[in-house]
């Protein structure tokens, strides 16, 4: 490839995840980086890509999602319930 080519600056150390960023519906469960050379009918290219694996929060989609979009009559007979069942 005479064209020009990327790489990553840092090696493996050009990707990270910082604390401070965060989503209120997924954690960040890894990443990889990687950097790749396609060939196409205009020539060969160079790319860097970083891939990011997400995990839902099944607390958050509770809450937000599926309590809502449940019966509500269910839930009061539920914590009605709760609030008399004996302690063992």
């Amino acid at each position: 490839m005479s064209d020009i080519r990327y790489i990553w600056a840092d090696g493996a150390n050009s990707v990270g995840v910082s604390n401070e960023v965060s989503l209120p519906q997924f954690k960040v469960n890894g990443y990889k980086q990687r950097a790749n050379e396609i060939s196409l009918s205009t020539g060969n290219y160079s790319r860097l890509a970083c891939d990011i694996q997400f995990v839902r929060s099944m607390g958050y989609y509770l809450i937000q999602i599926y309590i809502p979009s449940s019966e509500w009559w269910f839930f009061i007979l539920l914590l009605r319930f709760l609030n008399f069942a004996p302690v063992f």
